[in-house]
């Protein structure tokens, strides 16, 4: 006679809970024990090797970004443009271009307040010009785009345009945490024009403040910033007018 058992007691509620799942397939589909084992055990490993679904904020984000790169493609075209989308490989601003840095931060709340991740986040690299994106975003209706959508024609865009960055394309999205197999009906739209601004001209924690003994002993700082209200900088490099979901 087949058993199945188990030795570690600290699982014993995960175990009972599966042998109900082995045993529903016995009595409802008919299937021998090796069977019903062998289909519960692929189903739980099938569910636990789904990616786990973005929050809004990584997607509202993610949304913000594709938008500014789509834009800058206008500009630049789409090699450089995905080149420079630099911030889901870990480094301190979303976009590096040649002559200047982009961090570009979306929120979908009624104020444009927007969390800054870090000391270093809005400083920028030496020589290199910081400007700070900010995005408000609303639920569009049918009128609006969801981020499956928007990924869809940026992706169809760089393959037509630019294949040979399409790989790359591919991996700085996973790495932003996109995956196609997510389900994605929440639609977006742009609530008002883009805000850009230089980055020394955000309201900002500054690291030149603290005491160097203190940033020694400070590992990590989150904090909120509120741009409402705030005007745009007189002679952005890039112009984001008119900025729409791709």
């Amino acid at each position: 006679m087949a058993r199945i058992r188990t030795t570690q007691v600290e699982s014993m509620r995960d175990f009972h809970d599966m042998l109900l799942a082995v045993a529903d397939r016995i009595v409802a589909k008919n299937r021998s024990l090796d069977h019903a084992f062998a289909e519960t055990v692929d189903g739980w490993s099938s569910l636990l090797g789904r990616p786990r679904a973005m929050s809004v904020e990584q997607r509202i984000g993610l949304l913000g970004e594709v938008s500014i790169l789509a834009r800058l493609a206008r500009t630049y075209g789409w090699e450089p443009a995905v080149e420079a989308w630099t911030g889901p490989y870990g480094e301190e601003h979303d976009f590096a271009l040649v002559d200047f840095d982009i961090e570009v931060k979306t929120t979908a709340a009624e104020r444009r307040r927007h969390t800054i991740h870090g000391l270093g986040q809005l400083q920028a690299a030496p020589g290199r010009p910081l400007w700070f994106a900010s995005l408000r975003l609303t639920r569009g209706g049918t009128g609006g785009r969801t981020l499956a959508e928007s990924v869809q024609a940026v992706r169809d865009a760089v393959t037509k345009q630019a294949p040979t960055v399409l790989t790359r394309l591919d991996s700085a999205l996973e790495r932003a945490g996109w995956s196609a197999e997510y389900t994605d009906d929440e639609r977006w739209t742009p609530r008002d024009e883009a805000l850009v601004l230089a980055a020394d001209s955000v309201p900002r924690l500054d690291p030149a403040l603290l005491a160097a003994a203190a940033l020694e002993r400070i590992s990590a700082v989150t904090y909120q910033t509120d741009l409402t209200g705030l005007a745009p900088t007189v002679g952005a490099p890039v112009d984001l007018t008119g900025l729409r979901l791709p």
